[in-house]
């Protein structure tokens, strides 16, 4: 086994330990609530489709006429789900099993491809910068369709390298045709990714602009054969490279497949979906770019910035070398980061809560990130060189690390240091949580002091995410459900989750705006308890 495979392994078996270690802490955000009922759903019609093919396929359209999204990740997670509680690993540590192997996948790709980009150094720096900060703690033990996106997109992206620099025909038509099949994966899996087939369009167009150029400046021939034949449509087509041709025919009928609402009419249907999944509809209150800045650890934003440049530096180098290889390599990697952060920060990305809009550019920036590392120690101490790149990587890691440490198993609610942390943040009006996550911590204290028969209403908490915490046990049958806080003993709050409206009802109702018990992060109140007189023992 070569080195590359062996810090690969490495990281996968890391990886798979920590996050079954991990995985039952953190509280579930509306968003993996939903991705979990419904993955459960699409998991018994599909197990059923043998038996009745024909109410199996009307009860997948229904749901994704619904959810307006593939089911593939809803799929992914509804098995794993099920297999996890059937080991014994519990609804919630259990629920997240899928999770858990598609973050060990990606730590174990990225360390490949980052091998291949800038060597040993490279392939043990990249994944600890992409996991080892708080929001992507966090992110990596929900079940939700990001993390499996954020493979999928450098799993393509990493075989459209690979086709490039094959030695053989054969060689780049497989890896080609990897690139078209895992394109309608990762638009499978989130419908927004679809954009990975203009992103190799473009670098195809752009290699083929640099050549244009350089034959300009190239003399002219004295005189052109006369009989020289005229190249026909079917020899140009040929030109185009298989992974380009491969993930225009294979990418949206692999979408497709996975988009049951799809079928009954494709064309319209598709253009109607077009518009959800590139944010049409409410305005988020921080712009995605922004947010990453802010949420970001310095050190890791400032090495994001540094590998973009640095990048931006060889490409032009190789343009203006005339190394192609290079140069289509350099390009294919900036536009896999450039594309997510671009739409992104023109409010063309999915509405969905923290770093869900450009999830998947962060597996390129952490790889272009250790690459600048491993450039930034060869040119600074050649001799030295593995023991100056450890020494920046570790520097660069400690921060989040810390903070990572300090804010778990809120990690969503964590903020880098240029907004001042969780504190900084509150004070812009900045979104708390997620999606209601931080009422996890709350479910011991409520055990504890609430009556049996307590009447309990949620406010800025999914319904599927408190039936998840019944089925784990973390709720006893004695407490029972609300429908609305004037029917209610007790209220349990997500604060930044619930309108400040309902929130105020609320007190109202109950009579007392004193929270009984809270959970707090840097001393940000994320979630509280509010009780009638009597509710709170």
């Amino acid at each position: 086994m070569t080195w590359r495979s062996r810090i690969a392994a490495g990281w996968l078996l890391v990886a798979l330990g920590a996050g079954a270690w991990l995985a039952g802490a953190p509280g579930v955000p509306t968003g993996e609530a939903r991705t979990l009922a419904d993955g459960r759903q699409v998991a018994g019609l599909l197990v059923r489709a043998p038996r009745a093919p024909a109410e199996a396929a009307r009860g997948l359209e229904a749901l994704s006429a619904g959810a307006r999204r593939p089911l593939l990740a809803e799929a992914l997670h509804g098995f794993a789900a099920e297999g996890g509680e059937q080991l014994g690993l519990g609804p919630l540590r259990g629920a997240r099993l899928g999770a858990v192997v598609v973050t060990a996948l990606l730590a174990a790709l990225l360390s490949l491809a980052a091998f291949d980009l800038a060597g040993l150094t490279g392939a043990l720096l990249a994944p600890a910068l992409l996991l080892l900060w708080p929001r992507q703690v966090s992110a990596s033990l929900l079940a939700t369709p990001d993390q499996a996106g954020a493979l999928l997109w450098l799993a393509a992206l990493a075989s459209a390298a690979r086709s490039l620099d094959a030695p053989t025909r054969l060689a780049r038509t497989r890896a080609g045709t990897w690139t078209g099949v895992l394109t309608g994966a990762a638009a499978a899996v989130r419908p927004d990714l679809w954009t990975l087939l203009p992103l190799l369009a473009t670098h195809w167009l752009l290699g083929r602009l640099h050549l244009w150029r350089l034959a300009r400046r190239a003399p002219a021939p004295l005189e052109l054969p006369a009989d020289e034949p005229v190249e026909s449509w079917a020899a140009r087509l040929r030109r185009v490279p298989t992974a380009l041709g491969a993930a225009a025919l294979l990418g949206p009928a692999l979408a497709a497949l996975a988009y049951p609402w799809l079928w009954g009419a494709p064309l319209p249907r598709a253009l109607a979906a077009l518009p959800l999944a590139h944010g049409a509809g409410t305005p988020l209150p921080v712009n995605p770019l922004l947010l990453a800045a802010a949420a970001v650890p310095a050190p890791l934003l400032l090495l994001a910035l540094l590998g973009l440049a640095h990048a931006a530096v060889r490409l032009l180098r190789a343009m203006a070398s005339g190394d192609g290889r290079v140069a289509r390599t350099e390009a294919l990697w900036l536009l896999g980061a450039g594309v997510p952060l671009t739409l992104a920060g023109a409010g063309l990305a999915p509405r969905g809560p923290g770093l869900t809009p450009l999830v998947h550019a962060l597996p390129v920036l952490a790889l272009l990130g250790a690459r600048v590392v491993e450039a930034l120690a060869r040119l600074a101490w050649p001799s030295r060189q593995a023991a100056l790149a450890a020494a920046l990587g570790l520097a660069a890691l400690y921060p989040g690390l810390r903070a990572a440490a300090l804010a778990f198993p809120h990690g969503a609610s964590a903020w880098g240091e240029l907004v001042g942390g969780a504190p900084g943040a509150a004070g812009l009006g900045w979104p708390r949580q997620d999606g209601g996550e931080a009422v996890r911590a709350l479910l011991p204290a409520l055990v504890a002091h609430a009556p049996p028969g307590t009447r309990v209403a949620w406010l800025g908490v999914a319904p599927e995410a408190v039936a998840r915490y019944r089925r784990a046990g973390l709720l006893p049958a004695s407490l029972l459900d609300a429908p609305s806080a004037d029917q209610a003993d007790l209220v349990v709050a997500a604060l930044g989750g619930a309108p400040r409206d309902a929130l105020q009802e609320a007190w109202q109702a109950l009579g007392s705006a004193r929270a009984e018990a809270g959970v707090y992060l840097d001393e940000v109140p994320l979630a509280q308890a509010f009780a009638r007189a009597g509710g709170w023992r």
